[in-house]
């Protein structure tokens, strides 16, 4: 009996631990299978959610270049207008090259465009913004960039990536055509800096970016800690064929590098053609799948009791999610809350979530609860266009349109303030059938930055219209007033051609004439100094000058118009050095515009002050002087004196018909005064009158300035009879040829005309040696011009050739025109209209029998 329990007991053992056995090898099966199985479906995720961040980090990174060549576009269209507005006006090749060199450095400066240079192709000609010796053999026609833009009119055209013949650089071109013309402006987008290894610290070690033209050039690359080795010239062109042939398009595809080892591929295509491939080591991908891999190798290898089994599945369990939330945190850390949406079902599941909207969401809801919440932290102005957008409805919409995601920027509240966030819904073919990710990314800096720089570009622009109005009136005030001295001249002189007019009345006339004259040159030098203001260039000469006595002089100029208008005039003069080195004309420049608007806007009765002080020096030899302009006429408004030096402005309320002015008498002022190293203010009240204040900084001379005015008395007290000296007069114009020979016949000089270059080469090479004593030489002459003549009759084999005075006579009053007169071997320079004080103070310089020899 007891021996058959015994048999039992031990059959009932062997049973159970046959059971516990079966029991334990079923256990281990289903943790195998559930090992391979959750093995799979982390591999898969991975893939997945490798594929989703590696297309996006490809499209952000392919959409920063995008952005780039915006800003590019936006450049070139507003180019192409300025360059057909100047078009229009018929402006020179020079002007267009100019402006495009100051656009050039806008660009650079206001719109943070580097590495890039812009031209054009206009009427036949090749213009760029920056120097290149090749430019006027460059044949453009037959480029890329101009066939792209002729065949994209009126848009702006991508070329593919060449070189450069300037630089040597690979460069893109974007060009368009210039209204309906044949021309065409370009801008080169440089493709310089070629490596952004930052751009890629979010995705695992190894990772690389590449990113081509539609024919496979390579533009760009970035490579988190990837060794040169990986980017061969073979490995680079095999990545873009393999994403042109669609390798991207599979999760679990991949390529071989060239050290054989395989890299996950993901990649996406441009609006315009540009292909953007990530790759990522599969070691980095599999890293979770290889240690889950070898955690069931040892759990069945370790595997003891069910118990200790539990333990070690739930432990796995925990360091798989940890593991599988490192890999999605690393691949989608640009944005700071993601949400899985379910549009079939009309839910969402939060994938990563905002820790501020985090108490007032479940894990999973519906979707219409999320968008209320999310309307509750954005600014009220965009609730409305945040719920069309992204409304279940509209979504389905574009799913049924094959979109590949869309988004938008939007102003939303961090706790008390609002910050701009990009909201992306993106569609991806490894997410569910019906699935999309809504994601949202922090961007305040960035789009700050743009709104900022937008609205200083609509600044900019805002301005150039208002300088391109400026410029317009300036240009009808500027006719008006031309008008009306030579209306004057003409009519006068009409008048004084009416037989039995009295001597009286013609003296009269010819007074009104030359004083319209005067009117008219004054005008004209106004516009001659135009481009010295637009510039911001003019010549200094500096020379000892005694400063009160310049000061004086200049005032004695307004003396007598003052009083014959009763208008009171007050001069003080303090100074301890009175001998400077200056330019005497510009200070004399400066001097008469203020007086010249003093005269012109007070009224009989009123004041006009001159107040000349010396104020502490900076050094021993450097001293700060204040020139000081008042009166007590019309004034300025208060909005007025903040223009007063801006080009082209005149305020009209003072624009009375017997002032004339370009608008220009301030600015030139201006400019002077600052280039001297000085500065200008003014103050003005309506009806009070207005004070000008020029403070300078003057180096004091050691010279006496007396010394030199009293030899400059001295050979104006020289004999002025010029009896037996002979001329050679070259003049193409019949009348300024009478006149200049009746002014020289008045001083007793014998005149021989040459009416243009070669005919005064002529006579002086068929005349003795010293027979001519001067030559008064014309500039622009049929035949042959000035400047030529001088420089063939200075290189004449006689003995008098080196040194007879060739002065030139022109109307060419620009000091680069002096610069060539003196290079052509000419001694002096005589600005039309001729001055009769200033012909006669040269004949006495360059006819003195000392100066001769």
């Amino acid at each position: 009996m007891r021996k058959g329990r015994k048999k039992s007991v031990i059959a009932g053992l062997f049973a159970s631990g046959l059971r516990q056995l079966r029991l334990n090898y079923a256990f281990l099966i289903i943790v195998f299978l559930v090992g391979f199985v959750g093995l799979y479906i982390v591999t898969q995720s991975q893939f997945q959610n490798a594929q989703l961040a590696g297309s996006e980090v490809a499209a952000r990174l392919a959409r920063d270049l995008e952005n780039q060549g915006m800003k590019h576009q936006f450049a070139l269209d507003n180019a192409a207008r300025a360059i057909d507005a100047m078009k229009k006006e018929n402006a020179a090749a020079a002007r267009i090259t100019q402006w495009l060199e100051e656009y050039l450095v806008y660009m650079k400066q206001s719109l943070d465009i580097a590495d890039t240079d812009i031209y054009c192709y206009v009427d036949g000609q090749l213009l760029a913004g920056t120097y290149w010796e090749g430019d006027a053999t460059y044949d453009a026609v037959s480029t890329q960039w101009y066939q792209n833009a002729l065949e994209n009119r009126g848009e702006v055209a991508y070329t593919d990536a060449y070189i450069d013949v300037v630089t040597g650089n690979l460069v893109v071109t974007l060009s368009r055509t210039i209204d309906d013309s044949d021309d065409v402006v370009a801008i080169d987008l440089y493709m310089v800096d070629k490596n952004r290894g930052s751009d890629l610290e979010s995705l695992p070690e190894g990772s690389l970016w590449t990113i081509y033209d539609a024919k496979g050039t390579l533009l760009s690359y970035a490579g988190n800690h990837v060794d040169d080795q990986n980017m061969g010239e073979e490995y680079v062109s095999y990545l873009f064929e393999e994403a042109q042939q669609g390798a991207a398009a599979d999760p679990e595809s991949y390529v071989l590098d060239p050290q054989g080892r395989k890299q996950g591929i993901y990649s996406y295509t441009t609006d315009f053609g540009w292909v953007s491939v990530i790759t990522i080591p599969y070691a980095k991908l599999l890293a979770n799948a290889r240690l889950m891999l070898f955690f069931f190798s040892g759990v069945l290898l370790l595997y003891l009791a069910l118990a200790v089994a539990a333990f070690l599945l739930q432990r796995a369990s925990e360091e798989k999610n940890k593991q599988y939330e490192s890999v999605i945190q690393a691949l989608s850390n640009m944005f700071y809350a993601m949400f899985l949406i379910d549009m079939d079902a009309g839910t969402f599941q939060i994938f990563r979530p905002a820790e501020d909207l985090l108490p007032k969401l479940q894990q999973s809801d519906r979707y219409e609860h999320l968008l209320e919440v999310i309307e509750s932290v954005i600014h009220p102005d965009m609730e409305q266009s945040l719920a069309e957008t992204f409304s279940l409805e509209n979504i389905r919409k574009l799913v049924e349109e094959d979109s590949n995601g869309f988004g938008g920027d939007f102003r939303r509240r961090f706790g008390n303030h609002y910050e701009w966030v990009n909201i992306q819904l993106l569609f991806d073919k490894a997410l569910s059938r019906g699935q999309a990710i809504l994601a949202f990314k922090k961007i305040n800096a960035r789009k700050v930055s743009e709104i900022e720089k937008n609205r200083l570009l609509q600044e900019s622009l805002e301005m150039a219209h208002r300088s391109m109005d400026s410029r317009n009136q300036f240009f009808s005030r500027i006719s008006h007033d031309m008008r009306t001295p030579l209306n004057a001249i003409i009519g006068l002189s009409g008048l004084a051609l009416r037989e039995g007019d009295s001597q009286e009345k013609n003296t009269d006339y010819f007074r009104k004439i030359n004083d319209s004259s005067k009117h008219l040159l004054l005008l004209i030098n106004d516009l001659l100094d135009l481009s010295k203001l637009e510039s911001g260039g003019y010549n200094f000469k500096e020379e000892p000058l005694n400063l009160e006595h310049q000061v004086q002089q200049c005032v004695e100029l307004f003396q007598e118009q003052l009083h014959d208008q009763n208008k009171e005039l007050t001069v003080e003069i303090q100074l301890k050095d009175r001998t400077v080195c200056a330019d005497a004309m510009r200070l004399d420049q400066v001097l008469n515009n203020l007086l010249s608007n003093a005269v012109k806007y007070t009224r009989p009765g009123d004041k006009v002050g001159v107040r000349l002080c010396q104020l502490s020096g900076n050094d021993q030899d450097k001293m700060v002087y204040q020139l000081t302009v008042w009166d007590t006429g019309k004034g300025m408004s208060e909005e007025f004196c903040r223009r007063i030096f801006v080009p082209y402005e005149r305020e009209e309320r003072f624009g009375a018909a017997n002032v004339i002015g370009t608008g220009l008498g301030m600015p030139i002022v201006h400019t002077l005064v600052t280039q001297m190293g000085g500065q200008i203010s003014v103050e003005s009240k309506l009806g009070k009158g207005s004070t000008f204040v020029v403070t300078i900084p003057l180096r004091v001379s050691r010279e006496q300035a007396g010394e030199r005015e009293h030899e400059e008395l001295s050979t104006l007290g020289q004999q002025e009879d010029f009896s037996g000296k002979r001329i050679l007069l070259v003049e193409d114009n019949a009348i300024n040829m009478e006149i200049a020979e009746e002014l020289l016949k008045m001083h007793g000089l014998e005149v021989t005309r040459a009416w243009n270059g070669q005919e005064a080469v002529d006579a002086f090479e068929n005349s003795p040696p010293g027979y001519f004593q001067l030559i008064l030489m014309d500039m622009q002459m049929p035949v042959m011009d000035g400047c030529t003549a001088a420089r063939t009759i200075r290189a004449m084999a006689r003995e008098d050739s080196g040194r007879i005075p060739i002065i030139a006579v022109t109307a060419n009053a620009f000091s680069e025109d002096m610069a060539d007169t003196a290079k052509a071997g000419m001694n002096a320079h005589i600005s039309k209209p001729i001055e009769f004080d200033v012909l006669h103070k040269t004949l006495l310089t360059y006819l003195d029998e000392k100066a001769m020899k």
